[in-house]
C-alpha cells in the first residue's frame, strides 16, 4: 500500500492531485485521502458537491461495491448534473486544497460561488452503491455532504466590548459545527478503502444594526439634506456575500439624486460585497427633498449564501416648505428593543408623551410594519385599556400564559380585553405591501411576508393636556405563527399622530381632527421564538402489573429551543397518575416527569392517554399511549367490593404531595367510603413508617352546655 501524488490532466479540479490506494494496491481513488475535511460549508439546507475519481489499477475488470454508514450525511453519485455541466474554468477552481499529505489527512474547500448555480434538484438524485471498471479505467464520480440541519449550534455572546463607544447591544455570533461519515470501497477480491469524511459547517447570518430596519424623516424642509447611518453586519463565524437592491419606491428617478445610499469610507454606490467574519460594512443614506410630499423606498438586503437571510430595510420621509414647531415631545427611549421574546406571554415597553404646547392635544395611535403572528395592544397610565392590533393567529397562544423575559412580561388579563383584529377591522387595516415579498428564517423553514407581514393598523387616541405628561403601555405578544424553534426577528413601527382636538361632539375624535401638526415615529423591533418540545417514549408499556402494586416509569420532555418552554400533563384516570404541575423546561435541556400506575381491579388490556400540552403552541402537543395488563395475584381485587378511597372527592388511589421542603411536614386527608351495610374495620399500615404517618380523625368532644 502506498499513498502519493500524480500529476492532474490539463483542466481538472485540484483535489485530483491527491492520491490513495487501496489495501492491496488494486485499485486507488484519487480526491480523497484517508482522512478528508471539508472546510467553510454553508448551512443553508444544500448540498456539497466534492468530485473524486476512482482507477482500476489491475489487469482485470472490477466491481466495486460502495458502502455509506447511516450518518445520513454523506452519499456517492456516479452522474452530477451540476458537476458535468460545470465550465473548464469552473472545474479547475472548484476545489482548493488548504492542506494536503501524502500520509492520510486532506483539508479541502469547495467553491460557494460555483455552487450557488447549481441545481439542488440534481443533487437529491439517489447515488450509487456499485460500479464497475475495466481494466485501467478511470470514473469519475462525486461525494455529496449535507449537514444536518437540525444540528444546534450553540452561539457565542460578543458583549459589546468591541464595539464603538460601547453604546451597541450584546450581539450573537454562529460558530462552526462538524459532522462526519464514512465511504467504503470494496473490491470482489477483498481489497478495501475507508475513506473518513468531515465536514465544518456554519450557519451564514447577515444582521442590520440598528435592529428596528425602518428609518422615518418626518417633518423633512424641502432642500435640506438629511443622513442616515446604518450597517450591515456578518454575525456569523463564515464569511458572507451580499446585495441590496430597490423592491419597491414611489419615485424611481429620485433615486441617486433625492435618495443617495453610499459607503461611509467611500463614495460609491453600495450594493453589495464580501464580509468577513464579525466584519461590518457601514451604510450613509442621505435624504435632500426637492418637493412637498411623501417618499417611500423598500431595500431588500439579501445573504448570497442563504437566500432565506434576507432583511428588508424601509426608509420613509414626509418632506414640506417650512418646519413645523413641535408641541409634543416624546420622553422615553426613541427606539423599543423587546429583546428575546417567548410566544404566548405579553411584553410591555412605556411611551411617554409631553405636551409642550398651549392647547390640548389628541394623539392618535397607530402601529405598521411585520405584524405577522404579533398581537399589539396599547394601555394608557390610568389602567383604562385603549384598542389594540391583534393578528388572528395569535389566539392559539392563550391569554392564559405569563412570564417573564428580557423587557417586561405581564399577564394578559391586566391589559384589557378590546382589541382590534387586523384580519376584520377594514377600516382600520391598510395592505401597504410592495412589489416582492419578503423572506426572512433559514432554508429549512421560510416564512414569506406577504399582504399579512406587513400592515397598518390604526389603535385608539388620548388626550394631553398643556404641560402634562402622559404614559402609554406599548404591550406586545407573539403565536405559534412564528417559526418554531428559532428566532425570528420582527420590527414595526408606533407612529403617534398628534392634532388639535376638533370643537363639539367629536372632540374626541381625531378622524375629524384638521390637518396633523406633527408625527412621532417609534421603532420596535423583537426576537420572537416559539417553543419546541419533543416527547419520548410516544408508548408507555408497563407490562404486568399486580392489583395493588405500584409502578412507575418515566417520560423525557426534550426542549428543542433556545427559550423556555412550559409544558402541562393532562390525563384523566383513578389508575395513572403524574404532575399536573406546568414544567418548565430550559433551554437545550431535558426533564424527566414520573408516571405512576396503580392498578384497581383486573383489567386485560388497559389503555390511557397522556396529553403534553405545550402551552406556547398548541400545535406541538404530543401524546404519549399507555398499555398495561392489570392481574390480581394476591386477590387484592377483592377489597373494591367493601370501601372505596376518595381524594378531594375523587375516587383514586393516588395522593400528591407536591413539593415538600427537608423535614417539614406535609398533610393530605383520604376519604374512606363503606360501601356495605354493616360496620368494616380497616387496618392502615404505610409502606415508609419512617417517612408516611396514616392518623384518623378524632370526634369532636361536645361543647359545655350543649343539649
Amino acid at each position: 500500500m502506498s499513498t502519493g501524488f500524480a500529476k492532474p490532466p490539463l483542466k481538472q479540479a485540484e483535489n485530483y492531485d491527491i492520491y490513495t490506494e487501496s489495501e492491496h494496491g488494486q485499485f486507488a481513488v484519487r480526491g480523497l485521502s484517508r482522512e478528508t475535511c471539508i472546510d467553510q460549508i454553508y448551512l443553508n439546507g444544500l448540498h456539497t458537491v466534492l468530485p473524486f475519481w476512482i482507477e482500476n489499477s489491475g489487469s482485470r475488470r472490477q466491481s466495486l461495491t460502495v458502502h455509506i454508514d447511516d450518518s445520513k450525511v454523506l452519499d456517492v453519485q456516479q452522474h452530477n448534473a451540476n458537476w458535468e455541466a460545470a465550465t473548464a474554468q469552473q472545474r479547475a477552481s472548484f476545489v482548493k486544497v488548504v492542506h494536503g499529505e501524502a500520509g492520510r489527512m486532506a483539508t479541502m474547500i469547495c467553491s460557494a460561488e460555483t455552487q450557488r448555480e447549481f441545481n439542488e434538484a440534481f443533487n437529491q438524485i439517489d447515488g450509487i452503491r456499485r460500479i464497475d471498471l475495466e481494466a485501467g479505467q478511470t470514473a469519475e464520480l462525486a461525494l455529496l455532504l449535507l449537514p444536518p440541519q437540525s444540528t444546534c449550534q450553540s452561539p457565542t455572546i460578543n458583549n459589546g466590548q468591541d464595539e464603538p463607544n460601547g453604546e451597541e447591544r450584546s450581539r450573537t455570533d454562529f460558530r462552526f459545527g462538524e459532522c462526519s461519515g464514512k465511504v467504503t470501497l470494496r473490491a470482489a477480491s477483498g481489497d478495501s478503502l475507508i475513506c473518513d469524511v468531515r465536514g465544518r459547517f456554519c450557519r451564514s447570518v447577515l444582521e442590520m444594526e440598528p435592529a428596528t430596519s425602518r428609518v422615518y424623516l418626518d417633518d423633512c424642509v424641502v432642500g435640506r439634506t438629511y443622513e442616515r447611518t446604518l450597517r450591515v453586519r456578518n454575525a456569523s463565524a463564515i464569511a458572507l456575500d451580499w446585495t441590496m437592491a430597490v423592491v419597491e419606491t414611489t419615485d424611481a428617478s429620485a433615486l441617486g439624486s433625492t435618495l443617495q445610499v453610499q459607503a461611509a469610507d467611500s463614495e460609491s454606490d453600495v450594493m453589495g460585497g464580501r464580509l468577513e467574519h464579525g466584519a461590518r460594512r457601514q451604510i450613509v443614506v442621505r435624504y435632500t427633498p426637492q418637493a412637498v410630499g411623501e417618499f417611500l423606498c423598500r431595500f431588500a438586503v439579501e445573504n448570497a449564501n442563504d437566500t432565506g437571510n434576507t432583511r428588508h430595510w424601509v426608509f420613509r420621509a414626509r418632506a414640506s416648505q417650512r418646519a413645523k414647531p413641535r408641541r409634543v415631545e416624546l420622553l422615553s427611549v426613541g427606539d423599543i428593543d423587546f429583546g428575546e421574546c417567548t410566544s404566548g406571554m405579553w411584553y410591555r415597553s412605556d411611551v411617554a408623551l409631553k405636551n409642550i404646547g398651549d392647547a390640548t392635544v389628541a394623539v392618535r395611535f397607530r402601529v405598521e410594519g411585520n405584524l405577522a403572528g404579533l398581537a399589539v395592544r396599547v394601555r394608557d397610565e390610568t389602567g383604562a385599556a385603549l384598542t389594540g392590533a391583534e393578528d388572528d393567529a395569535s389566539n392559539d397562544a392563550g391569554d392564559d400564559a405569563a412570564g417573564g423575559g428580557e423587557g417586561e412580561a405581564l399577564e394578559s388579563a391586566s391589559l384589557g380585553s378590546e382589541t382590534v383584529n387586523t384580519t376584520t377591522q377594514a377600516s382600520g387595516t391598510a395592505d401597504i405591501t410592495g412589489a416582492g415579498s419578503s423572506t426572512v428564517g433559514d432554508g429549512s423553514r421560510r416564512t414569506h411576508s406577504h399582504t399579512r407581514a406587513h400592515q397598518a393598523v390604526l389603535l385608539d387616541e388620548v388626550l394631553i393636556k398643556p404641560g402634562a405628561v402622559r404614559t402609554v403601555s406599548l404591550a406586545v405578544m407573539g403565536s405559534s405563527a412564528t417559526p418554531s424553534g428559532q428566532f425570528l426577528r420582527q420590527s414595526f413601527t408606533l407612529f403617534c399622530e398628534c392634532a388639535a382636538p376638533a370643537s363639539g361632539p367629536a372632540a374626541k375624535s381625531v378622524a375629524t381632527a384638521p390637518a396633523f401638526v406633527e408625527r412621532l415615529t417609534i421603532p420596535c423591533t423583537l426576537n420572537m421564538c416559539t417553543p419546541v418540545v419533543r416527547v419520548t417514549p410516544a408508548l408507555l408499556d408497563f407490562g404486568s402489573v399486580d392489583v395493588g402494586t405500584l409502578k412507575t416509569m418515566y417520560l423525557t420532555i426534550e426542549n428543542l429551543s433556545p427559550v423556555p418552554a412550559t409544558v402541562v400533563c393532562v390525563l384523566e384516570s383513578k389508575v395513572i397518575n403524574c404532575t399536573r404541575a406546568p414544567i418548565v423546561v430550559p433551554p437545550r435541556q431535558t426533564e424527566a416527569v414520573r408516571v405512576d400506575i396503580y392498578p384497581r381491579r383486573i383489567n386485560a388490556r388497559y389503555r390511557k392517554q397522556i396529553i403534553v400540552r405545550n402551552i406556547h403552541s398548541r400545535g406541538n402537543d404530543s401524546v404519549v399511549d399507555v398499555r398495561s395488563v392489570h392481574v390480581d395475584q394476591r386477590r387484592m381485587a377483592y377489597h373494591n367490593m367493601f370501601y372505596k378511597t376518595l381524594v378531594s372527592g375523587c375516587e383514586q388511589n393516588f395522593v400528591d404531595f407536591g413539593a415538600v421542603p427537608m423535614h417539614a411536614r406535609a398533610v393530605r386527608s383520604i376519604a374512606l367510603a363503606n360501601l356495605c351495610t354493616r360496620t368494616l374495620t380497616l387496618e392502615l399500615a404505610p409502606s415508609d413508617a419512617a417517612s408516611i404517618a396514616a392518623y384518623t380523625a378524632v370526634p369532636r368532644a361536645p361543647s359545655a352546655g350543649a343539649v
